[in-house]
């Protein structure tokens, strides 16, 4: 579940960026004030969002199906997550 709780922070950085990307593409559709000539930067919002939502449904997948440990593996110790903790 680590894995999907940071393929979650990721995936939100994602939708941060097509937010970002969204709000510039539709100052520059402002700017330049010629629908006939801002159909490109339209669609591009579109491929931002569309890559924010793939990218979604592979962080999705993370936690619909974790990642199992090998087979035969001991169980992690405690003081291995310990160690861990403080190194953070």
């Amino acid at each position: 579940m680590a894995r999907a709780r940071h393929e979650g922070r990721v995936w939100l950085g994602t939708v941060v960026a097509a937010a970002v990307a969204t709000g510039l593409l539709r100052l520059a559709m402002w700017y330049v004030d010629d629908p006939s000539r801002t159909t490109s930067l339209e669609s591009w919002q579109y491929v931002a969002w569309r890559a924010a939502g793939i990218h979604g449904l592979v962080a999705l997948t993370y936690a619909i199906w974790p990642k199992k440990g090998p087979a035969g593996a001991a169980p992690a110790s405690g003081k291995g997550v310990e160690r861990e903790r403080a190194r953070r």
